[in-house]
């Protein structure tokens, strides 16, 4: 072969090793860049009267609650559920103690 053609395949030889190398690293260089934002930001409509939102701050709401959140009454009143049975907790004594099993020596 003539130097000029193998100075050419050598050429392509190299331009494709390049191509190769830098696609990727251009890729992951897109990926980390965070999103892009908008430049305005825009601020939610007050609540219409009736659709469920009252004008006094959820603050003293909450405050006048005593602190708990309570869903409106009435939703569905059979959706219940009692509480548990107030009786004596049983209590397990570890064993060697004074009401536990005397048998078991733990280990």
């Amino acid at each position: 072969m003539s130097c000029l053609s193998q100075r050419i395949i050598r050429f392509g030889t190299l331009a494709a090793i390049l191509l190769l190398v830098a696609a990727p690293a251009r890729a992951a260089d897109k990926e980390a860049l965070p999103p892009s934002t908008p430049s305005h930001q825009t601020v939610p409509e007050a609540a219409a009267p009736g659709s469920g939102g009252s004008g006094e701050p959820l603050s003293d709401k909450l405050h006048r609650q005593g602190g708990v959140i309570r869903p409106p009454g009435g939703i569905d009143p059979a959706m219940t559920q009692d509480p548990p049975a107030q009786g004596k907790m049983p209590v397990i004594r570890p064993p060697g103690t004074p009401g536990g099993e005397q048998d078991v020596q733990p280990k």
